[in-house]
């Protein structure tokens, strides 16, 4: 393998053909085992250790899989802290599982599965520890969400969202057969790409910065009401509305859905209403609420000082029908 890139001055592939003594090395093994009790249609995952390789590799040049399931707004010092402690502390002690790449400038390897290592491994100006493998996509699929499998970091959304991203992807050719190599129930599954699926409604999509956050139950719930196109419009209006609302900044994800999803019944309670009132003896004040509860005062001829008194009366009154 000749690599392009460099890291603390040794050249990626004078590090693959490095002695065995030295600890930056790359091994080829013969003999075949399993890298884990990966389930596809009923047995396990084996890839040939001939087609493994351990390298060390220069983060920068490492980059995600398509279908990597880990959403970039993991990539933080904060949120990378354990990874980056425990890094720092004992070593990399497992590697990261990548593919090689041919003929891309800028990077050497696509990691299927170890992005937070990665980061944390550059954050430190440290090697990444690879076991390089030949594997298509959807082999890659199952090694990355059994890795995953029981992993607490990764929530459910991210899963939900890489499994719609792969559907699509022709990584898999139906719900069904994720369900069936993934050992997953498929009611579970297509509750899951429900939920995925809400979050490429760009209206929606753009009051969650990170969908990492949130709950797939809340989401499923009210991509179910949205399945209706009176309701849908009526929820899209009221995103609209919240999101140019300083009320946003404060509501947690849950928070969130659960006011998009009550927006349909709010809308119900609140009916349309047109009224004047009189101002005086010679002005008139026009009341006009909107379906979404909005209230527009307008007076014919204006207001003045003098007017103070009659406004309040009429204003009174108003409230009263209001």
């Amino acid at each position: 393998m000749t690599a392009k890139s460099r890291f603390g001055g040794m050249d990626l592939g004078a590090i693959v053909q490095s002695s065995q003594a030295e600890p930056q090395k790359s091994q080829t093994h013969k003999a075949q085992v399993p890298i884990g009790e990966l389930a596809v249609k009923g047995a396990p995952v084996t890839i040939s250790r001939e087609r493994q390789t351990i390298v060390l590799a220069d983060p920068k040049r490492c980059r995600a899989w398509k279908f990597h399931n880990r959403h970039s707004s993991w990539y933080t010092p904060e949120r990378c802290k354990d990874v980056i402690e425990a890094i720092a502390k004992e070593g990399q002690l497992e590697p990261a599982i990548a593919r090689e790449l041919q003929g891309d400038p800028a990077f050497d390897f696509e990691l299927i599965y170890g992005m937070r290592r990665r980061f944390a491994c550059e954050f430190l100006n440290r090697p990444l520890k690879l076991r390089v493998v030949t594997a298509d996509d959807r082999q890659a699929a199952v090694l990355m969400h059994q890795e995953n499998h029981d992993r607490q970091d990764i929530t459910p959304m991210e899963r939900a969202i890489s499994y719609l991203t792969q559907l699509r992807g022709g990584v898999f050719s139906s719900q069904d057969e994720i369900a069936a190599e993934l050992n997953v129930s498929k009611g579970l599954i297509s509750r899951m790409m429900i939920s995925a699926e809400l979050l490429t409604n760009s209206v929606i999509a753009t009051l969650f910065p990170d969908p990492t956050a949130v709950p797939v139950k809340g989401a499923y719930a009210l991509a179910v009401q949205m399945s209706d196109s009176a309701k849908r419009k009526v929820i899209e209006q009221a995103a609209r509305d919240l999101a140019s609302s300083e009320k946003l900044g404060s509501m947690t994800a849950t928070a969130i859905l659960k006011w998009l999803a009550e927006s349909v019944s709010r809308r119900v309670k609140t009916k349309p209403l047109k009224k004047a009132y009189n101002v005086g003896s010679e002005n008139r004040m026009i009341v006009t609420r909107n379906d979404r509860g909005k209230v527009t005062l307008a007076f014919k001829e204006g207001l003045s000082a003098e007017m103070e008194d009659d406004v309040v009366a009429a204003v009174r009154a108003a409230l009263k029908d209001l």
